[in-house]
């Protein structure tokens, strides 16, 4: 008993005791590498081997960074100093790792830390739900050599015009979990070499119709877990090498005709998580699509209520159809009302050439009803073809 009392004991003052960083940090170390993650470290280790080129402290305790941390390692190429309490980055911090090309830091900045390594090609500033809110167009602007760039889950809720114009050769971009609520139109359209964006879990109600222009070599955009309602119907266009699209997640309730037509190289799509409408609206987009469209099986219609949980897939063109307000109906009176003229316009798209039934129950619409039947009968003469390949044309002409 005694003994396993001493034992006991002697556990005990071990663990308290541990071994000293210095000596942990160091015999992980080669002549090229230090793995010093996860030791309890609260600054960086001074005697590591001053020819190492990487350097690995994630998961330690280190909150400030000065430049007598790291003036002894001018090799290193790849620093991580991600999952600390890191807040303070002081002046001067990397002035002598003029070969430094990978910058990995976090989590609690506040700010971009400023005269970082203009050599830089990857820098991840990764928070922790707090941190960085706001980029503006100054913050990055001399570091023309960056390829991969992430503010994964910093605070992010303004980003000034012209921020990322100086970045030319990025080929990625994370703004992944963030609280953008909008960007400005302009703001990728420099960025001709990007492959991968994800602007996923923000708070975008609304994209630009002109948001991802002159990204034609981007193969995965991320956009899920957003508030967006609705897409612009060209907004993917011109993103030929497109490969992997996610839209799940949001409050899309119908997509545009076509909207994916053009995205011959489209491997990926993610749907669910919308609360998909199966009205009218999607009957457009229900006739572009093919046996061959694989991701409309993510399409659960939420509504109206007789197809809620049903497959989109599996509802006919037919039962995609607006239920016409019982007070339109009835007294539809001169089509100066704004339900008037909803009630319209679908007593057109819906029934069509179905002329007699039209003019039956929107009586004091008459002449308006009848002029726009008489256009839509000379932009889609044949009968049927009309409900196929006329509607969109139809609804432009009869505005």
């Amino acid at each position: 008993m005694k003994v396993k009392r001493l034992l006991v004991l002697l556990l005990i003052v071990l663990k308290d005791a541990g071994p000293t960083t210095a000596q942990t940090c160091s015999s992980s170390c080669s002549a090229t590498e230090c793995s010093c993650w996860d030791m309890g470290l609260t600054s960086v280790p001074q005697d590591l081997p001053t020819t190492i080129t990487r350097l690995d402290l994630r998961s330690n305790a280190i909150t400030t960074l000065s430049q007598s941390d790291l003036s002894r390692y001018r090799n290193l190429q790849f620093l991580r100093i991600t999952y600390n309490p890191l807040s303070i980055v002081n002046d001067g911090t990397f002035d002598n790792l003029i070969s430094l090309t990978e910058l990995r830091l976090g989590n609690r900045l506040s700010s971009i830390p400023s005269n970082m390594p203009i050599t830089l090609t990857t820098l991840l500033l990764l928070g922790n739900g707090n941190g960085i809110t706001s980029l503006g167009h100054s913050d990055l602007s001399r570091y023309r050599s960056l390829e991969i760039l992430s503010f994964m889950s910093q605070q992010i809720f303004t980003i000034e015009s012209g921020t990322f114009h100086h970045l030319t050769n990025l080929t990625s971009l994370s703004l992944f979990n963030n609280r953008l609520s909008s960007i400005p139109a302009e703001i990728f359209e420099p960025l001709g070499k990007l492959e991968v964006l994800s602007l996923a879990y923000n708070n975008l109600a609304s994209l630009p119709a002109d948001i991802f222009q002159g990204l034609g070599n981007l193969k995965r955009l991320f956009l899920g877990q957003n508030r967006l309602s609705s897409l612009p119907a060209d907004i993917f266009e011109g993103l030929v090498n497109l490969d992997d699209l996610s839209l799940g997640g949001n409050l899309i309730t119908s997509l545009p005709a076509g909207i994916f037509e053009r995205l011959g190289n489209l491997v990926s799509l993610t749907l669910e998580g919308n609360p998909w409408q199966c009205d009218c609206n999607m009957r457009p987009f229900k006739q572009t699509l093919t046996e061959y469209h694989d991701f409309a099986y993510d399409i659960e219609c939420a509504g109206p209520a007789n197809l809620a949980g049903q497959r989109f897939l599996d509802v006919d063109s037919e039962d995609l159809i607006c239920e016409i307000p019982a007070s339109t109906t009835k007294h539809a009176a001169s089509c100066s009302s704004v339900s008037d003229r909803i009630f319209w316009k679908n007593c057109i798209a819906i029934k069509f050439w179905k002329k007699a039934n039209c003019r039956k129950m929107c009586k004091k619409c008459l002449k308006q009803c009848s002029k726009c039947s008489k256009k839509f009968r000379k932009v889609c003469p044949d009968q049927g073809t009309r409900q196929n390949t006329c509607l969109q044309e139809f609804r432009e002409t009869c505005s």
